[in-house]
């Protein structure tokens, strides 16, 4: 009986490292894996201009007096990752060391955060456009939102 048990015992082993060696090929050639599908920067940019082009319109939109609102932006740079640094205080000043995780040539930055491009300058068009307290009104609007010195905002009377 004690042989029995150790021969089942040794069968279950044998099928279990089989499972286990499979199971590892599997994870190691990526099967089951789905693939990330690549988005370029400018598929991006584009996006992020869309969205933010979207939310001055319902901006401008809930001024009364305003409606048939079209907004371009102009967005300077792209996306860049912050990366963590540690300050040290030397006899010539700051200096910054990026923190890196791992070691060798698997060390990699420690990213903190993403910043998006920034808003760099604002043309609107809309019936009311032409109106001076309108516009005065849609440019300070649009400055706060948006952190956009005035000089950088054109709007006028749309078709």
């Amino acid at each position: 009986m004690l042989k029995e048990k150790t021969k089942y015992s040794t069968i279950f082993a044998l099928i279990g490292a089989v499972i286990g060696i499979l199971l590892l090929l599997w994870g190691s050639f990526g099967f089951g894996q789905k693939e990330e599908k690549e988005v370029s920067s400018a598929d991006e940019i584009e996006a992020y201009s869309a969205y933010l082009e979207e939310q001055a319109v319902r901006l401008c939109e809930s001024v009364r007096g305003v409606s048939n609102v079209t907004v371009a932006l102009t967005l300077e740079g792209s996306f860049e990752q912050v990366y963590a640094a540690d300050r040290s205080t030397t006899a010539g000043g700051n200096t910054y060391e990026y923190v890196k995780l791992g070691n060798g040539s698997s060390a990699q930055l420690c990213a903190v955060s993403v910043m998006a491009p920034k808003v760099s300058g604002i043309g609107v068009t809309c019936r009311g456009g032409n109106n001076e307290s309108v516009r005065a009104e849609l440019t300070s609007l649009l400055s706060a939102a948006f952190g956009v010195g005035t000089n950088k905002i054109y709007i006028t009377e749309a078709e």
